[in-house]
C-alpha cells in the first residue's frame, strides 16, 4: 500500500506570485520535515497592498511575520523537494519526469485562503498530479471553497445536503464528546457551561433537550465592558476627560462591580438583579437626590454615603460628580439588557471556564499552539498535562519509571517542592492585595494612554485617514 505524502505550505503573495514562508511535509507516515524561510524581499520594498495582504495573513490566517525564519530563501526549492521525494535533488541535471519507482503521491493540506483556491493555483496542482486532502463533512471551509468552484445552481444543490452538517469543528467535537460519555461510561451531561461565542448549545438541544445551559460568569462580565466601549465609540460626546464622562477607568470599574454582583449572589437571582442596578444608581446619585436605597447599610459598607449615615455625618457628606445626563441615557439600556432575569438565571451557581483555560495553558507549555506538532506529540502533551493538572508532578515520575528511568530521592523532593510552590503561587494570586495592585496598575496605564490621546489626538485607529 502506497503511503501518501502530506504537504502544508504557508506564505504570502508578492507581485502576484506565491512566496513560501513555511512548509511542513509528512512522508511515509512518520518522517516529518518543517522549515520556516527568510523573506526574499525586504519589507520596505513591498507595495502598500502587498504589506496589507501580508499583515492580514499574519494576523488572521497563519500567524507568520515577514521577518520570521532563519533558513535562506534560496534553499526553499531544494529543501521542499528533498522533503517530498526523500532524496537529494541535483539541480545541475536537466529536468526529467519521475520514473514509476521515483514517483510519490503528494496530497496537499488545503484551506480556504483566496490565494490557495484561485483558479490558476488549482490548475497548477492538477497539472502536477497532486491531490488535495478532502475536508471533513462538517468543515465550514467547504462552503467557501465550493462557492468559488460551483455555479449558483450547483452550489445550492450541494448546500441543501451539506448545511445539515455545517456546524463547525468546535460544535461537532462537543457533540462527539457528549455521545462518547454516554457510550463509554453510561453518563450524561446535564449542564453546559458556555461562553456565548458558538452555536454549540443549539446543536446539543437537537440531540438532548434536557441539557441545561449555564453561562461562564467571566464571559458574561466581559459583555458590559464590550457594550460600554462600543457605546463610547458610537457616541463621541460621552467620552473624554471631565466630570461624569465615560472613561476607560470607569468602564473597568463598572465591569468589576457587575461581575461582583453576579458572584456574590450566585444562589439568589432577585438579589443578583438588585445588586446589578445598585452600582448604576450609586453612580448617578447627587446631594439633592441620593439614590442609595439599594446600597448595603452600616459603618462597614463600601458606600460612603451609607457609612456617613451610620455614623451620623450625612450633613457634611458631599457626593462626587454624578454621571453626565447623556452618559446615563446611553448606558441605562445596557444595564436593562444585562440585568434581564433570563440571562442572570443562567449565571446562578457562579460557574466559570477557569479550569478549562488553566488546563489549556498547561497543554501549551508542552506544545505551543503556534507551532506545528504531530498527532503523537499532541497526545503526549495532552495526557501529561492531564496528569500534572489533576495530581501535580508526581505522576511524571511514575511515567519516567515506566520508561525505565531510575528515580532517586532528589527527583521526588523536587516534585513535592514544585507542587507546593505551584499551590502557593496560585493562592498568592488570589489574594485581595494582589488583585488590588493589578487593578491600580491597569487604571494608571489607562489614564496615561488617555492623557497622551488628549494631548496628541488619536494617532491610530480604523478609518482615521478617511
Amino acid at each position: 500500500m502506497t503511503i501518501p505524502t502530506f504537504v502544508d505550505l504557508q506564505g504570502f503573495i508578492v507581485g502576484k506570485k506565491f512566496v513560501a514562508k513555511e512548509v511542513a511535509v509528512l512522508r511515509e507516515g512518520t518522517i516529518l520535515s518543517h522549515y520556516i524561510f527568510t523573506c526574499p524581499i525586504p519589507w520596505n520594498y513591498l507595495t502598500k497592498s502587498e504589506k496589507h495582504c501580508a499583515s492580514w495573513l499574519g494576523a488572521y490566517h497563519h500567524g507568520l511575520q515577514c521577518e520570521d525564519g532563519m533558513i535562506p530563501y534560496s534553499m526553499t526549492k531544494r529543501l521542499i523537494t528533498m522533503a517530498v521525494i526523500g532524496a537529494e535533488w541535483n539541480w545541475l541535471q536537466p529536468s526529467r519526469p519521475f520514473t514509476d519507482s521515483e514517483r510519490r503521491k503528494v496530497i496537499l493540506l488545503q484551506d480556504n485562503a483566496r490565494s490557495l483556491i484561485a483558479k490558476n493555483i488549482l490548475e497548477t496542482i492538477y497539472n502536477l498530479g497532486w491531490d488535495i486532502l478532502p475536508h471533513a463533512e462538517y468543515d465550514p471551509d467547504l462552503c467557501i471553497i465550493n462557492k468559488s468552484k460551483l455555479n449558483e445552481t450547483e452550489f445550492d444543490t450541494w448546500f441543501s445536503e451539506h448545511g445539515i452538517n455545517c456546524l463547525g469543528m468546535e460544535v461537532q467535537s462537543m457533540l462527539e464528546m457528549f455521545a462518547r460519555a454516554e457510550n463509554l461510561h453510561g453518563a450524561q451531561y446535564k449542564k453546559y457551561i458556555g461562553d456565548g461565542d458558538t452555536k454549540t448549545f443549539a446543536a446539543l438541544l437537537k440531540h438532548d433537550d434536557e441539557v441545561e445551559k449555564k453561562e461562564c460568569v467571566n464571559h458574561v462580565q466581559k459583555r458590559i465592558g464590550s457594550k460600554l466601549r462600543k457605546a463610547k465609540k458610537t457616541n463621541k460626546n460621552i467620552g473624554g476627560r471631565g466630570a461624569g464622562k465615560l472613561t476607560d477607568k470607569l468602564i473597568n470599574e463598572l465591569g468589576t462591580y457587575y461581575g461582583l454582583a453576579i458572584r456574590r449572589n450566585s444562589n439568589d437571582l432577585e438579589k443578583m438583579v438588585d445588586d446589578v442596578w445598585t452600582i448604576f444608581y450609586h453612580k448617578i446619585s447627587t446631594n439633592e437626590k441620593p439614590m442609595h436605597e439599594r446600597c448595603p447599610s452600616g459603618p462597614n459598607s463600601w458606600c460612603k454615603w451609607r457609612r456617613a449615615e451610620a455614623i451620623g455625618t450625612l450633613e457634611s457628606y458631599e457626593h462626587p460628580p454624578p454621571l453626565d445626563s447623556t452618559v446615563q441615557k446611553v448606558i441605562k439600556p445596557i444595564y436593562e439588557d444585562l440585568s434581564k432575569e433570563d440571562l442572570l438565571k443562567r449565571c446562578l451557581g457562579g460557574f466559570t471556564q477557569n479550569n478549562n483555560e488553566a488546563f489549556n495553558k498547561t497543554i501549551w507549555q508542552f506544545m505551543p499552539k503556534h507551532s506545528f506538532c504531530s498527532k503523537n506529540i499532541i497526545e503526549i502533551a495532552a495526557l501529561t498535562a492531564t496528569c500534572i493538572f489533576n495530581e501535580g508532578f508526581k505522576p511524571v515520575l511514575k511515567i519516567m519509571e515506566i520508561m525505565g528511568i531510575t528515580i532517586g530521592p532528589n527527583a521526588d523532593f523536587f516534585a513535592c517542592e514544585r507542587n507546593e510552590t505551584r499551590i502557593q503561587q496560585a493562592q498568592q494570586l488570589m489574594t485581595y492585595e494582589v488583585i488590588e495592585r493589578k487593578m491600580v496598575r491597569c487604571n494608571e496605564m489607562l489614564e496615561t494612554l488617555q492623557n497622551f490621546e488628549e494631548m496628541e489626538g488619536i494617532l491610530y485607529g480604523p478609518g482615521i485617514a478617511d
